[in-house]
């Protein structure tokens, strides 16, 4: 409490000007548990500000460029239900992502897009969202390297502590490889996170009812 109050006195002479996201004592307590230092939290708060302005990340919306095309695509559902804690799940289908002319641009307002959405089902009390990879009919030739790094680095930098939990479901061996050059960007607060599962034992986090078949 002590900590949040010293992130409220650093932002106080800012609170007219950050207006495009709520500051609360839940969103105080997220940046700080992201960050090393108070004052740390203080200037992600004042960076994620601007960047929402900037971006801007109000006007996203299912019009903006790319994101019908890549709904479209069934590569990432948002679902109905919510998993085992009640959290809000984006599905992500691996197998029907192209990169053949696939463009940087659209798929960053797209993660944006399915971000503000996700995090708009959270019921009160719940702040984060779980992230389903299925992997069946994974190959290389889906592997993006650079949209997956666009999604960790947008989530690590402006959605703080907002991912639950991320489910990599049915993983084929050949992701082994994949997952050693990703695993080093990942810090160890989000890699704890991350659990791989089985059919088998994915109903402790998911009901594989409510999961689309696409």
């Amino acid at each position: 409490m002590e900590d949040i109050l010293s992130l409220q006195k650093l932002l106080e002479p800012h609170k007219k000007d950050i207006n495009s996201m709520s500051i609360d004592d839940a969103m105080l307590k997220r940046y700080l548990i992201a960050s090393h230092t108070i004052q740390e939290a203080y200037e992600r708060i004042l960076a994620t500000d601007k960047w929402r302005k900037e971006f801007p990340v109000a006007s996203v919306n299912i019009n903006s460029k790319g994101i019908q095309k890549i709904i479209d695509m069934k590569v990432v559902l948002l679902c109905d239900e919510k998993d085992a804690d009640g959290r809000p799940i984006v599905y992500v289908a691996v197998k029907n992502h192209f990169m053949k002319n696939r463009c940087l641009e659209e798929w960053t307002n797209f993660i944006i897009y399915v971000f503000e959405q996700s995090l708009s089902k959270c019921s009160k009390g719940m702040e984060n969202v779980c992230v389903l990879f299925d992997m069946k009919g994974f190959s290389l030739s889906v592997m993006d390297y650079e949209v997956l790094k666009i999604l960790y680095d947008i989530f690590l930098a402006h959605y703080p502590e907002r991912l639950g939990r991320a489910l990599v479901r049915n993983s084929p061996f050949i992701f082994k490889a994949c997952w050693a050059i990703i695993r080093p960007w990942i810090d160890e607060n989000t890699a704890s996170k991350v659990k791989f599962v089985t059919d088998a034992d994915l109903g402790s986090y998911v009901d594989p009812k409510i999961l689309p078949d696409i």
